[in-house]
């Protein structure tokens, strides 16, 4: 049967490790089929919706929550043990939508408060960070997950020293 096969593909790219767009995008699809098609033999709701759950059995939530935790483990790993700046780099997405955003005024940093997006401005963001500042004891901790977002909030504390000044402090 065509959605058998739907679900293999999807399946296939799930296993892949391909975004959690393309499992997002694929309901859409399967929810879509029965709108779109005209034929005698679309599919109906219900039939959507139990491929819907077919496809939460093959990549539960939970699972998906430990890939991407896993991943901002590795990230804050590579930062904490200043790992070189091509290592760190490999710890984000190769899609353009990934983006380095640190709150706080610009006018203090120019790292802060600006939204560093793609592939270039996330190697931008840790270049300015390393030719300004350097750091001991970084700590990771308070990791939240927000897997609609497809994101990890997390707090971090460790001594920074501004390059140019001596200055010191902790956050």
């Amino acid at each position: 049967k065509s959605d058998t096969t739907l679900i293999n593909v999807i399946y296939g790219l799930l296993m892949h490790k391909m975004s959690i767009l393309v499992f997002w995008l694929a309901i859409v699809i399967i929810c879509s089929i029965g709108i779109l098609s005209s034929s005698n033999d679309s599919v109906s709701s219900d039939e959507a919706h139990q491929m819907y759950n077919r496809l939460g059995e093959i990549m539960p939530i939970k699972t998906y929550r430990d890939d991407i935790l896993s991943t901002a483990h590795s990230l804050c790993d590579a930062f904490a043990n200043k790992a070189p700046l091509n290592e760190v780099l490999d710890q984000f997405s190769t899609s353009d939508e990934v983006f380095c955003l640190e709150h706080g005024l610009q006018r203090l940093a120019p790292f802060l408060g600006r939204i560093f997006v793609g592939q270039e401005g996330v190697k931008q963001y840790f270049t300015i960070i390393s030719d300004l500042l350097s750091y001991d004891d970084m700590k990771f901790s308070d990791y939240i997950v927000d897997v609609d977002a497809s994101t990890v909030s997390v707090r971090g504390e460790a001594t920074f020293l501004w390059k140019s000044t001596g200055n010191s402090w902790e956050e």
